[in-house]
């Protein structure tokens, strides 16, 4: 079955032979989607002299390139470093804050660890 526009009007061929002019209609749904209401930029702690092969980008662009949304923000390197000494395992937590230089047999509990590389950072 073909569709065709001519002078204006739609028509599809006919079962008759020839061309049959037709109307299109169509039944809408509502549909809820979530879209960005704001952008907020927050400044890590950390700043570098220079960058490996940099790549000029837009807000815009980064937002659609990582997805970001209220449930998946970019975090900074400070953020992430929290959320990763928070998901730590007690054992872990221990020989990470020794290697950083926290006094674990001063600080034995895993909150006072967590406060003490939190310092750190």
């Amino acid at each position: 079955m073909g569709f065709y526009i001519a002078k204006g009007k739609i028509y599809m061929d006919s079962p008759e032979g020839g061309f049959q002019n037709i109307g299109v209609k169509a039944v809408d749904k509502v549909i809820t989607v979530r879209e960005i209401e704001s952008i907020e930029v927050i400044p890590g702690k950390h700043t570098v002299s220079s960058l490996d092969q940099p790549e000029l980008t837009t807000l815009d662009e980064i937002v659609r390139r990582f997805n970001v949304s209220e449930a998946n923000p970019i975090l900074t390197s400070d953020e992430t470093e929290q959320a990763e000494i928070l998901g730590m395992e007690y054992n872990d937590l221990k020989s990470y804050a020794a290697k950083r230089g926290v006094d674990v047999y001063t600080y034995r509990k895993r909150e006072e660890i967590v406060e003490q590389l939190l310092k750190l950072s």
